[in-house]
């Protein structure tokens, strides 16, 4: 509270904006060890990490954006394995002791007044500053913000409402993320921990009749529909809940999607482009897991999730996965994702 305090009065300081994303860091570095202290196995919380962190970023990836970073959740994985030593104590206290100098000198700055201006007025704080990338966000007035508000539809069984919350926008998808989307301009919204974006369309009705979302450098249009739209799509997904039963098409289209990851010539051209991209990138990583796993020996239907989603239990010949996908009218698949079961 302190540090949001110290930024609100000094939304300039950049070093100040640093010690606040290292000061999160280590809020969750150190919710880590208390967990483990209470008795839980190291093995089996970093695999739900893991999981949790394969689901989102999979989803999110496939969707919108990542807000969530797998370097950090790497370097938590490595903190928790790494064996305690002697001096550590005293390093804590040591870099305590920096960082309160830091805070210190930086409360005593005073703010750049600005020409033939009071050094008060200076001072205002521009809401909400750089993202991590260096990004600004702007604020935009209450009416241009509804201008986008609505549901916007990636398929006809993926759709992402959008809501305003204060001064920035709520990107809530029917699958389960919800992003928070900040103004960079007028029309352009990006995510505050991620690459990814979101730009609507303006043609003077007064709503915006599309967007597209943006990620590695590809882009996914939306179209924006009806209310009654997506009242159906929800009727249809709570009988498929009702019936667990797959959507027409999601086993075989699993199967040629594992068969193309292993033998590393996956057809993209059956994935939306986001997706694409991900498994683009990393093709190699997946090729390694799943020789270690070795081949597939069977593939079960096991039912139907909340946001639609398609599970399966994959047999491997040295492990069990449990893997997720979603597929567009298209014939495209918009999302998928595994994780390997206690």
């Amino acid at each position: 509270m302190l540090a949001i305090v110290l930024l609100a009065f000094m939304p300039w300081n950049l070093p100040l904006w640093w010690q606040l994303r290292r000061l999160r860091r280590a809020i969750e570095i150190d919710c880590d060890a208390r967990v483990l202290a209470g008795g839980i196995d190291t093995a089996t919380y970093g695999e739900a990490l893991i999981s949790v962190g394969e689901h989102r970023s999979i989803h999110i990836g496939a969707l919108a954006a990542a807000p969530v970073s797998r370097s950090f959740l790497e370097q938590r994985l490595r903190i928790m394995l790494r064996k305690p030593v002697k001096w550590r104590r005293a390093a804590t206290i040591a870099f305590a002791g920096v960082s309160l100098c830091f805070a210190a000198i930086a409360a005593q700055l005073s703010p750049p007044a600005a020409s033939g201006e009071p050094a008060a007025r200076a001072a205002t704080p521009a809401k909400p500053g750089p993202d991590a990338k260096g990004r600004v966000a702007v604020k935009l007035p209450a009416a241009t913000l509804e201008r986008y508000v609505g549901d916007y539809a990636q398929s006809d069984n993926a759709f992402v409402t959008i809501r305003r919350e204060g001064d920035h926008l709520l990107a809530d998808f029917s699958s389960g993320p919800k992003v928070e989307l900040l103004a960079e301009s007028e029309d352009h919204f990006f995510t505050k921990d991620g690459d990814a974006g979101m730009v609507f369309a303006n043609d003077g009705s007064g709503k915006a009749p599309s967007a597209a979302m943006t990620q590695m450098g590809k882009e996914l249009p939306l179209r924006r529909v009806d209310a009654a739209t997506v009242a159906q799509f929800k009727m249809e997904l709570k009988a498929r809940l009702q019936a667990q039963t797959p959507a027409p098409g999601t086993e075989a289209t699993l199967r040629r999607l594992y068969a193309g990851i292993d033998s590393g010539k996956p057809d993209y051209e059956e994935m939306q482009p986001l997706l694409a991209e991900a498994v683009r990138q990393d093709l190699p990583r997946f090729m390694a897991e799943n020789r270690k796993l070795g081949p597939i020996q069977s593939i079960t239907f096991a039912g139907v999730d909340g946001g639609g989603w398609d599970i399966y239990e994959v047999q491997r010949t040295n492990a069990k996965l449990r893997a997720a996908i979603i597929v567009g009218s298209d014939g495209k698949i918009a999302g998928y994702f595994s994780t390997q079961p206690d």
